[in-house]
């Protein structure tokens, strides 16, 4: 999801209760819009707000089944944050959530080890390859997936949906 100029928010787990965040935020940012102040909401903001809804949820044991990641820019610097459905919120340069924390997370994070300076290209060309892992690795998948990119040139982009390349061959020996 497309926050605003500087933020994307990205969520693995239940629909229907990210439909219900996906409102509170576009209330939150059309509240932000009102005030016409000249500010608007900031990832690190946005992401201390999600950490205290995730938590209140669970500690009223009514938890949102979601674990987002929130990625943008504070003060032309790159943000990357992620808060789970028990409200645990860390940073890391490279999150995961859901399967894909165990299956692309040593692969992303051999990666940045490797080069944390890598340019777009090569950083969607990484997760092209690590969706097509994640594709094959889980009998459920489906072979399309969105790319949100933050840049301080264009700002937000979401591409997609994308489609991954498949070959099935090997499966049946």
């Amino acid at each position: 999801m497309k926050v605003n100029d500087n933020i994307i928010l990205g969520t693995s787990g239940d629909y229907a209760d990210f439909q219900c965040i996906k409102s509170y935020v576009e209330r939150k940012i059309l509240e932000e819009q009102c005030l016409d102040d000249g500010f608007s909401l900031k990832p690190k903001a946005l992401h201390c707000w999600l950490t205290r809804v995730m938590y209140n949820r669970r500690s009223n044991f009514d938890p949102f089944l979601n674990n987002f990641i929130i990625a943008g820019l504070e003060n032309g610097e790159p943000f990357l944050r992620t808060v789970d459905k028990l409200g645990t919120a860390y940073n890391d340069p490279v999150i995961a959530t859901e399967y894909g924390a165990y299956m692309a997370t040593p692969i992303l994070r051999k990666a940045y080890e490797d080069n944390n300076q890598m340019n777009k290209e090569e950083a969607i060309e990484l997760l092209y390859k690590v969706m097509q892992v994640l594709f094959y690795r889980d009998a459920r998948s489906f072979p399309k997936y969105h790319l949100g990119i933050v840049t301080k040139e264009k700002g937000v982009e979401i591409q997609g949906p994308l489609t991954l390349d498949s070959f099935w061959g090997p499966a049946a020996l």
